[in-house]
């Protein structure tokens, strides 16, 4: 049985993987196995860490941008 989540106890056992599946060409997923070869990194861990980036980046890109105005009201949307 697995272990207590928040005093539940969670429907996966032990040793269970989830899997996350993205499309793309043989020419890009060569790219991504030579880069993740490169960086001495799996493929699902170089992967992870390339999203995790962009998502930080894109929140300090908000952060520092000027509020986006309504092009028909002129407010906030």
């Amino acid at each position: 049985m697995s272990e207590p989540l928040n005093g539940k106890h969670s429907s996966r056992m032990a040793g269970e993987r989830t899997a996350l599946l993205i499309r793309c060409s043989k020419e890009e997923a060569d790219k991504i196995r030579a880069a993740a070869k490169r960086e001495r990194r799996t493929v699902s861990g170089f992967v992870l860490f390339a999203v995790l980036s962009r998502i930080a980046n894109q929140e300090k890109t908000r952060m520092y941008a000027p509020p986006r105005t309504s092009q028909v009201l002129g407010q906030h949307p």
